[in-house]
């Protein structure tokens, strides 16, 4: 069976030029080091989270609701799932009113 040149090609894009023999003689040890010498790969601290968002989910209950046109149409052109969108928004802003 004849390969054709577009799979020749995508091949050619996946196979990039990482020495996979190199990595894979590394030891664990050498790897850790070489993450934690990446300043893009350092592990985050409690601090990091302090302020993350963390939604309590406690099941749902389906209602019936009656929104403005434009709130829902803002919601729906962020993609799909825009109604738990609109969940996390009034979460939020029932969490900051409890804050004060």
């Amino acid at each position: 069976m004849k390969k054709d040149k577009s799979t020749k090609r995508v091949r050619r894009l996946h196979e990039g030029r990482t020495d996979w023999a190199k990595i894979d003689a590394l030891t664990n040890d050498q790897v850790l080091a070489a993450a934690r010498a990446d300043p893009d790969a350092q592990p985050t601290t409690k601090a990091d989270w302090a302020n993350a968002y963390h939604p309590n989910r406690i099941g749902k209950e389906s209602i019936t609701i009656r929104l403005d046109k434009d709130v829902i149409e803002w919601f729906r052109t962020k993609g799909d799932g825009y109604q738990t969108r609109i969940n996390d928004a009034l979460r939020r802003h029932i969490a900051r009113r409890k804050a004060g």
